[in-house]
């Protein structure tokens, strides 16, 4: 019983009432830069499209699979890649960070419920 306490009294050191209250906000700051991010993360992986069908029918390979070959070693191709590589890191970044907020939030809440409760 003592080292379930213990634990309480851990997890209570870890989720303070101002932890609780940094990561609402943070969660509050960032709902538009999260949507933004995430449609630019789905726009940029449309675009590998309109890219490799431009580059396709520019080429001057003669089959198929020549110009495919082409589109895929283009520079615009290339550069589709890196920014498809950031936009995706920029997106899961602050998914990150934001899903760790949640769980800030939760185990708050779960701290105070016990707390409310008589358990810690």
């Amino acid at each position: 019983m003592q080292d379930v306490l213990l634990s309480a009294l851990k997890i209570q050191e870890l989720v303070s009432d101002d932890e609780a209250a940094k990561a609402l906000t943070f969660l509050r700051d960032t709902d538009e830069e999260a949507a933004r991010c995430k449609a630019f993360l789905d726009a940029t992986s449309e675009n590998k499209k309109i890219i490799e069908a431009q580059e396709f029918f520019g080429s001057d390979e003669k089959s198929a699979e020549a110009r495919k070959q082409a589109a895929r070693i283009s520079k615009a191709y290339k550069g589709w890649v890196v920014d498809f590589e950031n936009a995706t890191a920029d997106y899961l970044i602050l998914k990150n960070k934001r899903d760790r907020a949640f769980i800030t939030l939760e185990l708050w809440r779960s701290v105070n419920s016990a707390r409310n409760k008589g358990h810690v």
